[in-house]
């Protein structure tokens, strides 16, 4: 079904399967998730988005007003649908959301080792502290993986942090913002 949040503050939802063979799926079925606020400690390295999702597959989602604030603390991972991924995104649809923080840092995901396909991100703003992308913020390929295409992006943004007196806030050891439309 539909998930109204309400705009309420909640962590990261963790995805979890019972012990089987093969890639875990999360699957929406073209549901959508609204209006939902994620806010990780900023002190902690950690991941923060709608999910932590970890190894599992997510497809065929549509989020909608859900924001996102991690931290860039060493390692920390920030994106929409979810700090990390190593299994699969595919047909994720997002509206009307933004997502600050992270080393790595995507309007999808934030880092990843994993094909990105088929997402369409409308009016996303997204923040970093290293390495930000409208789609994912780092993605690392190997064995085949790695492929971000069929993306799309509409009215969205991609920039570096910078505090109240304008200056740059960068994660931590680094002294640059590298970013990239799709892929940091």
């Amino acid at each position: 079904a539909d998930i109204d949040l309400n705009n309420k503050n909640i962590d990261p939802v963790t995805i979890k399967f019972p012990t089987a063979t093969g890639t875990p799926t999360f699957d929406g079925q073209s549901h959508t998730i609204k209006n939902a606020v994620i806010i990780t400690d900023p002190s902690t390295e950690n991941e923060a988005g709608l999910f932590n999702a970890g190894h599992s597959c997510i497809k065929n989602l549509k989020l909608d007003s859900i924001h996102v604030t991690g931290s860039c603390i060493k390692n920390s991972n920030a994106g929409v649908l979810t700090g990390s991924a190593h299994s699969g995104v595919y047909n994720i649809i997002i509206t009307d959301s933004s997502v600050t923080g992270g080393k790595y840092t995507g309007g999808v995901v934030g880092y990843g080792y994993t094909d990105v396909t088929n997402c369409h991100l409308t009016n996303v703003e997204v923040k970093g502290g290293y390495k930000m992308g409208g789609i994912i913020g780092y993605i690392c390929a190997s064995s085949g993986t790695g492929d971000v295409t069929g993306n799309t992006l509409t009215y969205c943004t991609v920039d570096g942090i910078v505090d109240n007196l304008g200056n740059e806030v960068f994660a931590d050891g680094k002294s640059e913002h590298i970013i990239g439309k799709l892929v940091g």
